[in-house]
């Protein structure tokens, strides 16, 4: 009785750090995406911001010469 118990207390153990490294494994994926679309969003807003300051710059030169 004993080494079943033992047995099932190993099982347990195992089977808590498969859960808790499938569980690490999703949340950094999960991270990475969450970073990624980041990115995107921040060099979007960097093309969005250098465009149209080139645009101002160009379009007051042009009314000022």
């Amino acid at each position: 009785m004993l080494i079943f118990l033992r047995y099932l207390s190993e099982k347990g153990r195992i089977m808590n750090k498969v859960y808790g490294t499938f569980k690490n494994m999703f949340l950094d994926l999960f991270s990475m995406g969450k970073g990624f679309v980041y990115g995107l969003v921040m060099m979007g807003l960097f093309i969005v911001i250098f465009g149209a300051l080139i645009y101002g710059f160009l379009l007051i030169k042009k009314l000022i010469f």
